[in-house]
């Protein structure tokens, strides 16, 4: 039995898939903005009907709109936030956001990427109301993240989550990880303090095994150090929620570099929807 140490570094998988010929996020975004045409608009059924005039009108208001809003200098640590939804190695800046308009149009077709863009842009326009935006969610799993980051995750209350048990998930005689603040983890002095004193973990559940103890009674002796996996769910209102929390600079590192990821994910790919809306939260976290 042994212990591997490492420093704050979860992995996230995205639980999302969608399909290739569709806009990415294009039926939770239908969902948000149904809900604001039901409750905000005179007319909440009223279909979207563009004419070749009315396409080219939304495009270039979408242009407009990602070298005023999206693009901004310094934003977001100077990233750019659009990119491309099947190769996410091409990045598109205020520079070539008419290739990205194009490449869009051609990929999804130039009247299903416009209607797209008047939803967005109704939800932009509206966006003070929170509520429909509940109409909506994410799934996301997190692994080698350390039991003090779950604490806290698992207070979004509003939340479904799925923890590795420690109860079933039994130590004895296998290999574990324990997760350490950056701050332990690259400082050698703080890093062999923890480390002597953990070394006698292993040795000590062995014991209390052969002793007959159970998983669910041994675990009362682990650090929150320990690593865990954790699947959540949230509406994209909680997870609003959460980031205003999380990424704020008085949050702990590891939780806050864990939510930061989350809401680059979202951002990178409906930024037309979600990029400006918490501008104050995320700028603090790249300050900091």
């Amino acid at each position: 039995m042994s212990i591997t140490y490492k420093d704050s570094g979860a992995d996230i998988q995205f639980l999302y898939d969608c399909p290739v010929n569709q806009i990415p996020f294009r039926d939770e975004v239908n969902r948000i903005y149904v809900g604001y045409r039901q409750c905000y608009s005179k007319d909440p059924t009223a279909p979207i009907v563009l004419s070749a005039e009315g396409e080219d009108n939304i495009l270039e208001i979408y242009k407009n709109f990602c070298k005023d809003s999206i693009f901004v200098d310094d934003q977001y640590g100077g990233k750019p936030t659009i990119f491309d939804p099947v190769d996410q190695s091409i990045k598109y800046t205020a520079a070539n956001v008419d290739v990205y308009v194009k490449s869009q149009c051609e990929r999804y077709g130039r009247k299903e990427f416009c209607v797209f863009l008047t939803e967005c842009m109704f939800i932009k326009s509206h966006l003070k109301h929170e509520s429909p935006f509940e109409h909506a969610g994410l799934t996301v799993r997190i692994t080698n993240a350390s039991r003090s980051f779950s604490h806290q995750w698992v207070r979004s209350r509003i939340a479904s989550h799925s923890q590795q048990s420690q109860r079933y998930v039994s130590e004895k005689d296998g290999n574990f990880t324990i997760v350490l603040p950056n701050k332990v983890y690259e400082n050698p002095e703080a890093k062999k303090i923890v480390t002597d004193y953990l070394d006698q973990l292993p040795e000590v559940i062995n014991k209390l095994a052969d002793a007959g103890i159970k998983n669910e009674d041994i675990r009362c002796i682990f650090p929150n150090a320990m690593s865990t996996s954790i699947v959540s769910t949230m509406n994209f209102r909680e997870w609003k929620h959460l980031f205003d929390l999380r990424i704020d600079s008085h949050a702990q590192k590891e939780i806050r570099d864990i939510s930061y990821a989350i809401w680059e994910y979202l951002n990178e790919r409906i930024p037309f929807v979600w990029a400006d809306c918490w501008d104050r939260i995320i700028k603090t976290y790249t300050s900091n």
